[in-house]
């Protein structure tokens, strides 16, 4: 399994070369064919318009100020998932990782 987090404060992200509905194409792709899993770190984000535009499933918002702290937990869920059945477990720590990742105020 490859795991691609993406890490944006939300500014502008005005692509010349691929547009949105050409890097959800590719993220879907990635997903069902290459066994893929995107997630999508927003710092001080209020919205997930542009996770949802993009189709990432997988979403956290942090402060910018704790985005030191959550590079450490990408590592840790990174090496649980090596050490996983995922074809057993994937959902589970897909929803302890993204708890991770999530600051506390902003979890539900």
């Amino acid at each position: 399994m490859t795991m691609m987090v993406i890490i944006t404060d939300g500014q502008e992200n005005a692509s010349r070369e691929y547009s949105v509905h050409t890097v959800k194409q590719l993220i879907e792709k990635h997903e069902r064919n290459e066994d893929w899993q995107f997630i999508y770190l927003g710092a001080d984000l209020s919205n997930f318009s542009d996770a949802d535009d993009l189709g990432i499933r997988h979403r956290a918002s942090s402060r910018k100020a704790n985005l030191k702290e959550k590079f450490g937990k990408v590592s840790e869920h990174t090496a649980f998932f090596r050490s996983a059945n995922l074809h057993q477990d994937i959902d589970l720590l897909m929803k302890d990782f993204i708890d991770d990742l999530e600051d506390d105020e902003n979890k539900k």
